[in-house]
C-alpha cells in the first residue's frame, strides 16, 4: 500500500506533523494524456464562443445588380457586397458556437486521481485542522498563508462551502477555494499548493475509493 507524508499545518507554530496518507484510491501511476485530454476539455468548455463577423448577407448595402452583365468593358460584378470589396462581407468568417464538450464520466474521475497523485508525489499538497472564517477578510487570509508557509498559487479546499472563505479568497491572486466536492482535474493542476482541512482530506479519499 503505497503511502505519503504530508505536513499539518497551524498559523502560529507552521509545521507542526506529519500525516501518513494512504494513495491506493489515487492509482500507481499519474497518467499524463488523460490529463492533457481533461484539461483541454475544461478549458474548451471556458471559451465564450461569442464572437461573430458579418457574413454577405449581414453588412448594409444595396442588392441592386451595379451594372450590367455585358457590354460595358467591365467585369461582371452582382452587388456592393461580396467579400473582396471594402465594406463587404467577410467570406467563411466565425459565428457563435459552443467550444464545450464532455469526456466519459470514468475519464474525468481518472483524470482527478491522476492529479491528486501528482500533487501528493510533488508534496504539495498541506493539510491543516480547520478551513473556517466567521467573516470575509482577504487581509487575514493574506496573513493567514504568510504564517503557514505556503508560497505560490494555492487551492483551499473545505468540506463545506463557505461564504466567508470565498469573499476572503477571491481577491488573493492566483488563490481560489473550492470544497472537495467540487474539485476537478482543471481546479487541481492549475494551483500551486493545494490546502486542505482534515474532514476535507478524508472525505476526499473516501469519495475516491468508493468511485
Amino acid at each position: 500500500m503505497a503511502h505519503v507524508e504530508i505536513p499539518v499545518l497551524n498559523a502560529t507554530a507552521g509545521s507542526v506533523a506529519k500525516y501518513s496518507v494512504s494513495t491506493e484510491s489515487l492509482g500507481e501511476s499519474t497518467r499524463r494524456r488523460l490529463l492533457h485530454r481533461a484539461t483541454v476539455m475544461y478549458e474548451a468548455r471556458a471559451r465564450q464562443g461569442t464572437v461573430k463577423a458579418k457574413a454577405r448577407g449581414d453588412v448594409a448595402g444595396s442588392r441592386k445588380k451595379l451594372w450590367p452583365q455585358k457590354h460595358t468593358g467591365r467585369a461582371r460584378m452582382g452587388d456592393r457586397r461580396p467579400p473582396h470589396w471594402k465594406g463587404g462581407g467577410v467570406a467563411f468568417g466565425p459565428k457563435p458556437r459552443d467550444f464545450g464538450y464532455s469526456l466519459p464520466r470514468r475519464a474525468r474521475q481518472e483524470a482527478l486521481r491522476s492529479a491528486l497523485l501528482s500533487k501528493f508525489r510533488d508534496e504539495q499538497v498541506f493539510l491543516i485542522d480547520e478551513l473556517h472564517f466567521d467573516k470575509p477578510s482577504t487581509k487575514a487570509v493574506a496573513g493567514y498563508l504568510k504564517s503557514l508557509g505556503i508560497n505560490g498559487t494555492c487551492l483551499l479546499v473545505p468540506k463545506e462551502h463557505s461564504e466567508a472563505l470565498h469573499l476572503s479568497v477571491r481577491n488573493l491572486h492566483g488563490c481560489r477555494m473550492a470544497p472537495y466536492k467540487d474539485l476537478n482535474a482543471y481546479k487541481v493542476l492549475r494551483h500551486r499548493n493545494l490546502l486542505l482541512s482534515e474532514a476535507a482530506l478524508k472525505s476526499l479519499l473516501e469519495s475516491m475509493a468508493h468511485a
